[in-house]
């Protein structure tokens, strides 16, 4: 199994290397793809609706909930008092 699989790659090497047009825009069009997905995907988190159901109300409890909302990646979206009042804000997931 493995010499059928080296001969398979030394056969697409000289395919590849006899049609220079092709090897250009393979390689052309991998790198501009890998170029173009590093500059226009960004893993920063901006503006994210937060709402924070403080069931312990206490002041360690509430530094934490004031240092989410204080940041740029979350703004309030209230602070509702139980669960069930957090409920009208939250979206169905598309699973």
């Amino acid at each position: 199994m493995p010499a059928r699989f080296v001969g398979l790659v030394i056969k697409e090497s000289i395919q590849f290397s006899r049609d220079r047009v092709m090897l250009a825009l393979i390689l052309f069009l991998y790198t501009a793809e890998i170029v173009m997905c590093t500059v226009a995907l960004s893993f920063d988190v901006r503006d994210l609706r937060l709402a924070v159901v403080d069931h312990d109300r206490t002041p360690a409890s509430r530094a934490l909930a004031e240092r989410f909302r204080t940041g740029p990646e979350f703004r309030s979206a209230g602070t509702p008092r139980s669960d069930a009042g957090s409920r009208p804000g939250r979206r169905r997931s598309r699973s």
